[in-house]
């Protein structure tokens, strides 16, 4: 039997539909074992900077640590001649102060290095390992310039998320057509050949059928339709409602790249614009520390005060500017990730196992 559909199941379209419905489908998860890969290395690149900024953090507290005995050793030796109770106490508690910070400061170098270890998964350096992370790549302050308009378009043609909900449209819209074909009445070109045997045992049926010369044969049209065709319409309904669902998931896709990646940019500019100012306020503050440091032995209790303050203030500009720098370095990587060429930006090239 030979049969030929000419209104359902008919169409190259039609009987190709399942093989490119899969072909979406295997772009759906590629993009989506993308993204994957992108949101690591984005997760990794910001936990490594955020160890860079961690250790150098340990140098400005051990730094103002420092700075705090000093100024307490100072207070202290003339606790007899001038220095007044209160100072004493305000010295050793700064101190103390300086202290806390510095262990917080180191256990938050230890816990950035467990994180970045954990994201890095490689299997020479386990966690179980005590090991010690040394960074060697030096954070950059030079500007990186940006063209809003083309980040953006790179973005839109880039981000996974944008290439997944495009794919999904296209199997919205081949669902809709499968489900209208399906609502067509079955009419179908039949043709039929049977070869008749008779026999008084199974063998000589088996002789004369095969002989050929009983042979029946039909050429005709069988045509089949569903009453009302519920089934069929409400069918049809629900794949153009999932149609609209995917292309409204593609728009808003489209405007949530478009936003992180303005929203990426713009914080970019905002900790480029930081450094600056802050390292302003570091010099600034450097001039005033140092000032009121000279002629240590005869400096009046008030300027010992004035200097606790003076130091708690510049270790506080230094920070302000080590922030900046991580944040201004992580925002480059931020940006990278936004447009969805993370992995170029890196080298890293996500292939097939040969």
């Amino acid at each position: 039997e030979l049969r030929q559909p000419i209104l359902r199941n008919f169409g190259m379209d039609f009987n190709r539909a399942q093989i490119n419905i899969r072909k979406n489908e295997r772009k759906i998860n590629e993009e989506a074992f993308r993204a994957r890969v992108i949101e690591t290395l984005n997760n990794t690149e910001r936990a490594y900077w955020a160890l860079v900024g961690a250790r150098r953090d340990v140098t400005l507290s051990a730094e103002l640590l420092s700075e705090a005995k000093l100024t307490y050793d100072q207070v202290r030796a003339r606790v007899d001649f001038d220095a007044y109770q209160t100072l004493l106490f305000r010295s050793e508690a700064a101190v103390k102060a300086r202290e806390f910070e510095y262990i917080d400061v180191k256990n938050r170098v230890r816990n950035s290095e467990d994180q970045l270890l954990n994201l890095l998964n490689d299997p020479e350096v386990p966690l179980s390992a005590d090991l010690e992370i040394l960074p060697i790549d030096e954070p950059t302050i030079i500007e990186v310039l940006r063209d809003r308009f083309h980040e953006v378009e790179s973005a839109l043609l880039h981000r996974p998320e944008i290439i997944q909900a495009r794919h999904r449209v296209d199997v919205a819209r081949i669902q809709l057509g499968i489900s209208k074909n399906q609502a067509l009445p079955q009419l179908d070109v039949v043709y039929r050949m049977t070869l008749n045997g008779l026999g008084p045992s199974a063998d000589a049926g088996f002789d004369q059928m095969t002989g050929g010369n009983f042979i029946d044969q039909y050429v005709g049209m069988e045509l089949a339709w569903n009453f009302g065709e519920r089934a069929e319409r409400a069918g049809i309904r629900i794949a153009a409602l999932q149609q609209s669902q995917a292309v409204l998931t593609y728009k808003r896709s489209l405007d949530d790249v478009i936003t992180d990646c303005r929203v990426a940019m713009r914080n970019l500019d905002t900790s480029f614009r930081q450094l600056q100012p802050s390292y302003e306020a570091v010099v600034a503050g450097s001039e005033n520390l140092r000032s009121l440091q000279e002629r240590q032995e005869g400096k009046a209790t008030a300027e010992l005060d004035t200097t606790l303050n003076a130091q708690v203030n510049l270790a506080q500009a230094r920070r302000a500017l080590l922030n900046a720098i991580v944040s201004y370095n992580q925002g480059i990587v931020d940006v990278e990730r936004s447009k969805g060429t993370l992995l170029d930006y890196d080298n890293v090239v996500v292939a097939e196992q040969p």
